[in-house]
Formats: C-alpha cells, sequence, structure tokens
C-alpha cells in the first residue's frame, strides 16, 4: 500500500521558506493552473493558463494565455512551454493541478515528486482528477469575473468548507502518500457545459488512483474522516425524502486490542436539523424524530461499514487507520499491519441528534 520513499525529503522542502522571489506580474509568466494529460506510457502532455494583466495585477479580470506541450516528464514539458514564451515562467502561485483520469489510473509518482520538491509551490495549492482531458476544461471560458483557476479553485474551496466534500490540498496529500497507515485521495471534477462540478471521490493506492466513490456518498467519507459543520444528506423515510443538514459532526478512533489483533471503532456524533421533507403533512415531532434519528443512525451505520469493507478488499486505507494504529502502538510494523489490514474488524457507531425542524416542501 506504501511505497518507501523517505518522507524527509518532502518534510525539508516544506520549511525551505527563504526562497521566495519578489518580482512584478509584467516580468514573469504567471502560472496559477496547470493540467496534465495522459498520452502514452512515457509521454504527458502538460498545460497551463497564463493571466494576461493590464498595468497592474488588480487593473480588472485578466484574460488567459494558454500553452500546451508534449514530453516525458513535467519539467521537460514546462520546458517546452518556456521555449514559447517572451516570459520565464514562474510556478510560485500555483493555485490548482490537474490529472486526467487515465494519467492517474497509469501513476503519478513523478508529478507528484515534482511538486513535492518544488520550494516554490504553496503547500495549501489544490490537485483534483479530471474526468476527460483537462486541457479542454482548463481552455473552456467560464467566467467573465474571474480566471479559470479561481472558478474552479474556488469550486473545491466552497464544496470543503460548506459543503460534503472532505478537506483535501497538496500538504494532505503528500503527507497520506509518504505516511506509513494512509493512502490518499482527491476530488473528481468534469466539465458539463459551460460550468465545471465536482463528481466524486479519488482513491489511490500509493500515486496509482484504483477507486473511486460519487459526490452522493461524499457525506458518508467525510464523518468518517473528519470534525465538521456543514454538510447535507438525505435518506428515505417510510417512503418519504428527508433531508438532514449538519451542524456538528464529531468522529473518535478508538484502537481495541494490540498490534497482532487490532479492532477499530469509530464512534460518530451528529447533530443537525431537518432542512427539508417532502412531504408537508409528516409531522416532526416527538415519537417521530426519535424514529428518523434512528434511520438516519441504521443508514449511515451501513453505508459507511460498506465503504469501508469496500477500501479493505482494495487494500488502501484512505481513514488512516494504520496510522492511528502506529501513533498508539510500541513495535507498530508496516508489513505485519498490511497482511492484517483486509481482515482488521471495523465497527462505526453513530449518535444522530435532531436538534430543530425546518422547512417543509
Amino acid at each position: 500500500m506504501k511505497n518507501n520513499i523517505s518522507v524527509m525529503v518532502i518534510i525539508g522542502s516544506m520549511f525551505l521558506t527563504g526562497c521566495a522571489e519578489t518580482y512584478s506580474v509584467e516580468e514573469r509568466a504567471v502560472i496559477r493552473i496547470a493540467g496534465y494529460d495522459f498520452v502514452d506510457e512515457d509521454r504527458l502532455k502538460a498545460t497551463v493558463a497564463i493571466p494576461q494583466y493590464g498595468r497592474d495585477e488588480s487593473s480588472g479580470t485578466p484574460t488567459e494565455k494558454y500553452q500546451s506541450a508534449v514530453d516525458h516528464s513535467v519539467k521537460e514539458a514546462h520546458e517546452n512551454i518556456q521555449r514559447k514564451l517572451s516570459k520565464p515562467i514562474s510556478i510560485g502561485k500555483l493555485e490548482i493541478s490537474l490529472f486526467n483520469e487515465e494519467l492517474t489510473k497509469n501513476g503519478l509518482k513523478n508529478i507528484i515528486d515534482f511538486l513535492g520538491r518544488d520550494p516554490k509551490i504553496g503547500r495549501n495549492s489544490l490537485l483534483s482528477v479530471v474526468k476527460g482531458e483537462t486541457q479542454g476544461l482548463i481552455e473552456a471560458k467560464y467566467s467573465e469575473s474571474e480566471t479559470t483557476s479561481k472558478y474552479i479553485a474556488g469550486l473545491i474551496k466552497q464544496n470543503i468548507n460548506k459543503s460534503n466534500f472532505p478537506e483535501t490540498n497538496l500538504h494532505k496529500f503528500l503527507y497520506a502518500y509518504y505516511a506509513d497507515g494512509m493512502d490518499p485521495f482527491l476530488p473528481i471534477i468534469k466539465r458539463t457545459d459551460s460550468q465545471v462540478e465536482i463528481d466524486g471521490i479519488a482513491f489511490f493506492d500509493g500515486a496509482k488512483m484504483v477507486h473511486s466513490i460519487p459526490y452522493s456518498e461524499a457525506f458518508n467519507f467525510k464523518i468518517m474522516k473528519q470534525d465538521f459543520n456543514r454538510g447535507t444528506k438525505g435518506i428515505k423515510y417510510k417512503e418519504e425524502r428527508i433531508v438532514l443538514e449538519n451542524i456538528g459532526s464529531r468522529v473518535t478512533y478508538h484502537v481495541i486490542d494490540g498490534i497482532e489483533h487490532p479492532r477499530f471503532l469509530l464512534d460518530i456524533k451528529i447533530k443537525g436539523f431537518i432542512n427539508e421533507v417532502e412531504n408537508i403533512n409528516l409531522k416532526l415531532k416527538g415519537s417521530v424524530i426519535k424514529s428518523v434519528e434512528e434511520d438516519f443512525e441504521k443508514t449511515l451505520q451501513a453505508q459507511s461499514i460498506e465503504m469501508i469493507k469496500q477500501f479493505q478488499e482494495l487494500k488502501i486505507d484512505p481513514l488512516g487507520l494504520g496510522n492511528e494504529l502506529k501513533n498508539r502502538r510500541r513495535n507498530f510494523d508496516l508489513k505485519k499491519w498490511e497482511g492484517v489490514y483486509p481482515t482488521v474488524p471495523v465497527d462505526v457507531k453513530i449518535d444522530v441528534e435532531i436538534i430543530e425542524t425546518g422547512i417543509t416542501s
């Protein structure tokens, strides 16, 4: 499940902050978004968007200039792009890097190494898998008031902060990629007509994408992965659709027994209110609220356990259970853990408290 590259290389690059260059946007070709597409087993295609400003960076929304190049590595592709430009490339303000799905399934090892080693690339920059070609997504026009990089980065950030998508950025991806007992994940986005939308979550075994879930299941993964205060989840209750809005979800990992025969319990507590009910005549009070809470608990528990089983069958650990075990038990043995992980008992306990009922429709 994990490569053997030392994490110290990446940690070292994270602290090289004294090398920041000072320059005007008029002096550099500032890349804010870059995309990489699969060409064949030996080559990739890089596409970048470079904002074209007026006299200064704040003078309205810039236009964008696009350049692409095919080569054997990111560095070589960027060098080929540089040959077509009158100004030196700068990636110090890179906001997001995109990878098409075919490329991720063939492996991102060299690209991850490039992104992790370059100290000029911010650790908070975003990464995403793209359904279809990244070039077409980058070169399409979406908004008159913001650049493509701002639009796509904003799309992902607001879904992390205000909705069901779990936290992710370059720093978190690199940590999960290099850590023992943990595997990374990324958003999947796609272009539909004149807009982009989040389509799901891509899960990795090392540098390769090996699994995905639709966005409709993102809430289940997020409640197991982190604490958060936003997001919605709908279920069927007595043939009616009821939507719960989360206002406070907390997860605690309990590690039971030792390294030889570990067991896990994910204890999840959710507070929320009913955001929407299909049947306006359904009276949400007293015993009905208790029944709705129990249905949410049973549904979320069953879906979450099924998701964990899928992870175990694929021998991927995006929840970082192995990392939890390593941090809590002495004499952690990665090979031994990888051998037992697919059959380790993992239980999920969910407690839902509905504190308010709201709008009916």
